[in-house]
């Protein structure tokens, strides 16, 4: 049997008065080590969110079909170029914006991306 001390508590506190000790248990092979510090208070964290869209099939039907029935008669009838691309712009991003919605969702790091290089297998 040997011994060997393999956890390490590290702590910026200015504290004089931490309490730290080994609990003895048959729960695992292994030790569990704690340190208490005297009014230390939790930070409560926030949940990391993302933003997200949802391109599914469904969702591109339906944006398909209202770019092909949306009015682009004030596109085509100006002459001027900047009015034009404004009218576009407005009409397609307005459609856009109704059918691929910003969503907050809650970030999960077993099923999102952390890094651009993680493929669906490193995540598993």
């Amino acid at each position: 049997m040997s011994k060997s001390l393999i956890d390490h508590v590290l702590l910026s506190s200015n504290a004089t008065d931490i309490i730290s000790g080994t609990i003895i248990s048959d729960v695992s092979d292994h030790f569990f080590t704690f340190v208490h510090v005297p009014g230390f208070k939790k930070v409560n964290k926030s949940h990391k969110t993302i933003s997200t869209r949802d391109f599914s099939l469904n969702n591109h039907t339906h944006f398909k079909t209202e770019l092909g029935t949306a009015d682009w008669n004030s596109v085509a009838a100006t002459n001027d170029i900047d009015l034009a691309y404004d009218g576009f712009w407005t009409t397609y991003n307005t459609i856009f914006e109704a059918n691929f919605p910003l969503k907050r969702i809650r970030f999960n790091k077993n099923r999102h991306k952390i890094n651009n290089f993680m493929t669906r297998g490193i995540l598993v």
